[in-house]
């Protein structure tokens, strides 16, 4: 990974790219402009995935996941399922996690950049089968009012809590639990503030994420240790 450049920013054309590609989500528009999403997004997230990684290790004191390419989310949309038809997502998405899982099962962070700017989100974004059953115990037992403050502490902070993914408790836990909000999740993850589009073009957008991890640090910690 040491082949690739320096991160310097976000090209300006690239954030100009994702507003345009919102209004013309074709086939056609986007080969003609493909070459402004490789040079715009693609070259500088690359950057970023090794810059950002490196602070996350030496925050952390550990080996983390991450690379170039496996780190980037594909920008094809899976529109088999879907009654959106449009092929192109209008956001960059880059995935930096920790253990040994698949990374959107394990502990971590995600930025999504937009037109409009970034949002660096922590956290675990789905937890498998195996290790739900584990996170509701800990919410439910003795760990769980540590996980309430910390996103309460978060809240006040302005960062916000992803909606729960179930609307009533899971069986086998009190609908009226003092935490029956964090049992109706099926991962638990934290939204930044928006990162502006001044920042996300500049080189002090690692700056601004190392900032947002350590903020977010308490709970990477709290789900690392499920």
């Amino acid at each position: 990974m040491d082949d690739i450049r320096e991160f310097e920013g976000f090209d300006r054309d690239g954030l100009r790219f994702l507003a345009e590609l919102a209004k013309h989500n074709d086939r056609d528009w986007y080969e003609r402009n493909k070459s402004r999403y490789v040079e715009g997004l693609v070259r500088p997230a690359e950057a970023l995935v090794t810059a950002f990684g490196r602070r996350l290790e030496e925050l952390f004191e550990g080996e983390w996941n991450y690379h170039p390419k496996k780190s980037l989310s594909r920008l094809h949309r899976d529109v088999r399922f879907s009654k959106d038809k449009s092929p192109y997502k209008t956001h960059l998405g880059i995935v930096w996690w920790s253990g040994e899982g698949q990374k959107m099962e394990s502990p971590g962070f995600y930025l999504q950049l937009e037109a409009a700017g970034g949002t660096l989100y922590g956290g675990t974004h789905t937890f498998p089968q195996q290790r739900l059953g584990d996170y509701r115990e800990a919410v439910a037992g003795d760990r769980g009012g540590a996980l309430a403050k910390i996103v309460d502490a978060l809240t006040a902070r302005g960062y916000r809590l992803a909606e729960p993914k179930w609307k009533r408790v899971p069986s086998g836990y009190p609908a009226d639990h003092p935490r029956e909000r964090l049992l109706r999740h099926d991962g638990v993850y934290v939204m930044s503030p928006v990162i502006g589009p001044e920042a996300v073009t500049g080189a002090g957008l690692v700056d601004a994420l190392t900032a947002h991890a350590r903020e977010l640090a308490a709970l990477h910690r709290w789900l690392a240790r499920l």
